[in-house]
């Protein structure tokens, strides 16, 4: 329940955000630093570099999931498996398995 209640807020965040007319991207903490294949992780990150503007000399980037592991001066803020920081992980995997928040897991 407690789950399924903070995506709910967040989604009413998102579109508040949207019926006001603020400027908003949406990109995924995952995909950001652990995607599933790296351009998935290029396209996030230029995603967010295109919404900020011209960056650069030229005003164009050339990423690559090299240049952006190497760039980043932050480490991700978690494991990606949680089975390695969920103590009941199995039974929080079951719960989740045949749900729309299944995605939210990561094994």
């Amino acid at each position: 329940k407690y789950l399924r209640d903070v995506v709910d807020k967040e989604d009413v965040v998102d579109n508040m955000l949207e019926e006001l007319g603020i400027p908003t991207i949406f990109v995924n903490y995952d995909n950001l630093y652990f995607p599933k294949t790296p351009q998935e992780g290029v396209n996030s990150w230029n995603k967010i570099l295109s919404f900020l503007g011209n960056i650069g000399p030229v005003g164009k980037f050339n990423l690559s999931w090299y240049n952006i592991t190497n760039a980043m001066g932050h480490e991700p803020t978690s494991v990606q498996r949680h089975m390695d920081k969920i103590a009941n992980f199995d039974e929080v995997d079951a719960a989740l398995r045949e749900t729309d928040l299944s995605h939210l897991i990561h094994r």
